[in-house]
């Protein structure tokens, strides 16, 4: 690999997963900047440089923007060890690979590794370090944590609110036929109007699902439920 920040690939955790979790649905014909844009709510800039350029550089897309035989492999759980190992072997000198082997590797001494082999800065060798780790570890459970993760990063405010919200009932709730619109005033500071709050019902709507659907369905799930449907009709 040649030095300089071009050397090593640079692709995220949330990048990595989302595209495999794509192509374990169904493997496109063809990567496109506009397909990515739409499959994984980015924009096609982003796509381009984040998603489309490093993956053609470790070799799961190819030059002409198709998905490879390795893509095929890299989405199989039973192929996934062996596709980082060989990314591993690729891509890598033999140096990093004799002095970092393990996946309890230190990141800050990969760090520094990087900074001095790529002659590229911390935030760039964090970048470096974070996937070569991802591809020692070759742990498919973290799939679940970085998209848990990216998705609650993504929430828009009011959904974060409306999640503090449910665990604020669930610890705190006393008075059950306490005024909804109040309520969500005084506990969560939230300076809004009873006709504003009608604005959000989608929002509320969706909540009332993943609460049905994503956590244990016990009476003060009920209760939470129950609280969220009078919230929607105020």
């Amino acid at each position: 690999m040649a030095n300089g920040d071009a050397g090593f690939p640079k692709i995220s955790d949330s990048s990595w997963w989302k595209l495999r979790n794509l192509f374990k649905q169904k493997v496109p014909t063809v990567l496109t900047p506009s397909y990515l844009a739409s499959a994984l709510s980015m924009g096609e800039d982003s796509a381009k440089s984040n998603v489309i350029s490093p993956f053609k550089k470790i070799g799961i897309i190819g030059e002409d923007g198709k998905p490879t035989d390795l893509a095929y492999e890299w989405r199989d759980d039973h192929k996934y060890a062996a596709v980082c190992s060989s990314l591993i072997d690729k891509l890598y000198p033999q140096e990093l690979k004799d002095l970092f082997h393990t996946p309890d590797a230190d990141p800050q001494k990969l760090t520094n590794w990087f900074m001095n082999s790529a002659r590229c800065g911390e935030p760039a060798a964090k970048h470096f370090s974070r996937f070569y780790l991802l591809l020692l570890k070759a742990d498919l459970t973290e799939a679940d944590a970085s998209l848990k993760k990216s998705l609650h990063q993504n929430l828009p405010p009011l959904k974060v609110k409306l999640l503090q919200l449910r665990n604020l009932i669930k610890k705190k709730l006393k008075q059950p036929d306490q005024h909804p619109l109040k309520m969500v005033q005084r506990k969560l500071k939230l300076n809004i109007t009873k006709d504003r709050l009608k604005q959000y019902s989608v929002v509320v709507q969706s909540c009332i699902l993943i609460f049905s659907f994503t956590y244990p369905l016990n009476h003060l799930q009920i209760r939470l439920i129950k609280f969220l449907k009078v919230w929607q009709n105020i």
